[in-house]
Parts: structure tokens; sequence; C-alpha cells
């Protein structure tokens, strides 16, 4: 009988804390009554549940951005600019392969040999009707802030709008100029930037100096051997008197071609990506943590304060015992956090803050406010 009846009085001890948890979940009295009640053990729980689940959407938001996204909408040409460049280094027995170390290589210094490494102008395509630069492409041997240097020298020049003469500032401009001369419309191409470890995309509205979008990445998870000049298709010409090799123009216009060399660079650029994804993801976590953690110190010290007063007959509430308090009501708003943040995305950080604020907020005015005689 003795087994019988501790069966049952564990059963019945059970089914009483497991109401008392669902009721915390919307009863702020219960979450107070709980919290000075429970040990502190407890409370931890709630309190290591509580800062966590906000933080998943979060997570989960910054590894799922791949380095192609910017891809995935418009583009401003982009895509036909890698067809025409990744065209030319094939015709031209031009490479730049990642070897076995991931790193970018000059095969044989064919990039050298054609291009130069000159940091005025490597890579050039002249849009033949605008008569203005549309695309430019560098290889380097720069590094660390020499790399980055070259990189805001490239993002600084400014050129002649129906021209691809580079304008400097306080240059003069011709006889007939007028006073708008004096600030004449200019335009920066788009271009990448390689070096050996790392690349850079920047690319800008036509017409402007205004960036639309960027990307960056590294080669340390690009699979060795990718061959930038291997993502143009190879085209087998039939054996037909009188056929040509198709121009870069020709092959630009080609929207099947234009797509292959696009899935191959997409491929490129999220294996690129991931090492920026895994640091943007592991320091965006980080920080929403540490946020949450001092919000959370932050509202058992307002609960604190706030049942001070001599009238208030909470101010028998230890700065402990708001702690613990804060603890169980912090999970409500952190399963409603986590799931705002999956459903908007954009307010996967300032969910949680809010939903917590209002909960700690209508707890102080309803069950921790000051009796009034």
């Amino acid at each position: 009988m003795s087994k019988k009846k501790n069966k049952s009085q564990t059963a019945a001890k059970v089914k009483q804390h497991t109401v008392n948890i669902l009721k915390s979940l919307y009863s702020n009295q219960v979450c107070i009554d709980n919290a000075r009640h429970y040990p502190w053990w407890v409370a931890l729980i709630f309190f290591v549940l509580s800062i966590c689940l906000p933080v998943i959407p979060v997570i989960t938001s910054n590894y799922n951005t791949t380095g192609s996204d910017f891809m995935s909408g418009q583009t401003k040409g982009f895509e036909t600019y890698l067809t025409g460049f990744t065209y030319e280094m094939s015709l031209k027995d031009v490479d730049l392969y990642v070897n076995d170390n991931h790193q970018l290589i000059d095969k044989d210094d064919s990039w050298k040999n054609t291009y130069t490494y000159s940091e005025d102008r490597q890579y050039v395509y002249t849009n033949q009707n605008s008569k203005q630069i549309d695309f430019l492409v560098y290889y380097t041997h720069e590094t660390g802030d020499d790399f980055t240097k070259l990189n805001n020298d490239i993002a600084s020049r400014q050129y002649r709008i129906g021209t691809d003469q580079l304008y400097t500032i306080g240059q003069d401009t011709s006889s007939s100029s007028s006073q708008e001369d004096d600030s004449p419309t200019v335009y920066t191409p788009t271009y990448m930037l390689f070096n050996q470890t790392t690349y850079i995309v920047q690319i800008y509205n036509p017409n402007s100096t205004t960036v639309f979008t960027n990307t960056s990445g590294d080669y340390v998870n690009v699979e060795s051997g990718t061959s930038l000049a291997g993502f143009a298709p190879v085209i087998v010409l039939p054996e037909v008197e009188g056929v040509t090799v198709p121009s870069i123009n020709d092959v630009m216009a080609n929207e099947g071609y234009v797509e292959e060399v696009k899935n191959n660079f997409i491929n490129f650029f999220n294996q690129g990506y991931i090492t920026n994804r895994n640091n943007a993801t592991l320091y965006s976590t980080l920080l929403t943590l540490g946020i949450y953690l001092v919000l959370a110190f932050f509202m058992g010290l307002m609960i604190f304060l706030l049942t001070r007063g001599k009238k208030n007959i909470m101010h028998i509430l230890s700065f402990y015992v708001c702690q613990k308090i804060n603890a169980w009501v912090m999970f409500t708003p952190a399963i409603l956090g986590m799931i705002v943040g999956f459903i908007f995305p954009q307010f996967a950080m300032i969910g949680f803050i809010l939903l917590l604020g209002l909960r700690v907020m209508w707890m102080s005015f309803r069950q921790l406010r000051p009796v009034i005689r």
C-alpha cells in the first residue's frame, strides 16, 4: 500500500508542477508565486531557455543567407558582364584558378601577360553604344590594408558620362565648358576585385556613383581546381566552312549562355560566402545573447525598484526573488518572440524585447502596484 501511495503522491506532485508551469505562461500572479516557492534552479532553467529561444530565428536567418542572394533579383546586368568576362578569358587562354591551398592563382602568369597587374585598368568592358565602361575586373597580389586601400581607391574613381575617361576633381573640362561642366555628371562602373585570398563585388546603379549592392568572400570553401575561365561553357562549332567563333557581344546576348555562366558563379559565390556567413552568424548570436542577458537583468532590477515603495505590499521581495520572478515571466515572451522571429525575420531581435517589456509593465501595474488606502 505504501508503494502505491508514494506513486500516487508523486503523480499528484508532477501534475501540480505541470499545472503551475502551464499557468505561468499566462498568469503573472502564478509567476510571482512560483518564483517565491520553487527552488532557484527552476528559475535558472527558465532563464536560460528564455534567453536562447528567441535567438534561434536570428541564427536561422543569418545561417540561411547565401553569397548569391544579391543575384536573385535585379543585378543591373551583372550576370551579362560576367558572361563577357569569362568568355574573353577562355578565348585568350587567361585563367584564374583555386589551388589546393585555396588561393586564387594566376595560371602561368596568363592574367599578368594579358591585362598586367595595373592598378588603373585590367579587364575592361566598354559599352559600344554608350561609350562608357560597364565592368572592370582586377587581380592583385596586395593583401591586408593595401588591399583595402586599393578597393577604396577603385570605388572612388569616377568617369564622365558618355565616355571612358576618368574624371579628376578640378580638372578643366573643355573650351566650351559652362558652369555645369565644373561638376560634370559622372558614374562609377561595376567591378570585381580579386586577390589570392579574397574577392569583392561592387555593383553600381547605371550612370551613377551610388552602390546598388555588394558582396565579398574568400576561397576557403571553394572547391580546389575551380577555374573562372571554366565558368564559360565550351562552344562547339560545326565543321562547316564560314562558321566563325561568336563575338563577346553575341555571347552576352545569348540568354541560355548567360544563364549557364550565372549558375556557375552562383555556386562560386555561395561557397565563397560561407566564412562570412559563419562569422556573421556567430557575431549576431553572441550580440543578441548579450543584449537579452542585459535586458533580463534590467527587467529584474526594474521589478525590484518598482516594489520599493512603503505602500507596496511587495516591498518584502528581495532583489534575488525579483530576478527569479523575471525569469518565470520571460518564458512566454521568449516563445512568442521566437514565433515572431520566424514569421517576420526583420523583427527577430526586437520581438522578444518588446513582448517582455509589455509583460513586465503589465505585471507591475496589476500584481505589483502599491496599495492605495
